[in-house]
């Protein structure tokens, strides 16, 4: 990954994505989850780390985490925000509010097909990549959710404040 793909415009991209995710996971939109994994520009980041590891490249590799972490931290950190305004605002939807959360729960519970699918999509990049035929990289953005788990886990966090930002929201009205 060259300097200019570590701008202002990646960890906005990434934001973005979250937030696609993050109202995704709030009105149980499968395709809002897949509109963030298409719009989140993590997967370039990820792969520039990989020619680091193969030559051994240090700094490289450390240069491409920071920035994929930093980038994730924001993205949580934004989502986290607008989890926050929605609460305050009072506009959750009505059946998140009674635990209907399938979406959120795919994302946050992994299981063996989890596994089975990270494995498989792993081994698709490196197949598409080392052959030129990027066009199943489409499909491999798609199955690796790592921007809608950010979103859920900073919906996770405004959920595990929840007690004390209600008492929050009641003293600001």
């Amino acid at each position: 990954m060259q300097d200019a793909e570590y701008a202002p415009s990646f960890f906005a991209l990434l934001a973005f994505a979250g937030l696609i995710g993050a109202c995704g996971i709030r009105t149980n939109s499968q395709i809002l989850i897949v509109g963030a994994m298409v719009v989140g520009p993590e997967y370039s980041a990820i792969i520039a780390v990989a020619p680091g590891i193969d030559r051994r490249d240090g700094r490289a590799i450390s240069r491409g985490l920071l920035v994929l972490a930093a980038g994730f931290l924001f993205a949580i950190a934004v989502t986290l925000l607008f989890a926050l305004c929605i609460r305050w605002a009072g506009k959750a939807p009505e059946p998140f509010l009674h635990g209907v959360r399938p979406v959120s729960d795919l994302i946050s519970s992994p299981n063996l097909y989890s596994v089975v699918v990270a494995v498989v999509a792993g081994i698709v990049g490196v197949v598409s990549v080392t052959l030129a035929k990027t066009g199943a990289l489409i499909g491999v953005f798609i199955s690796i959710t790592t921007i809608p788990a950010a979103a859920d886990f900073g919906y996770l966090l405004r959920s595990a404040a929840g007690p004390k930002l209600a008492g929050l929201r009641s003293s600001c009205s």
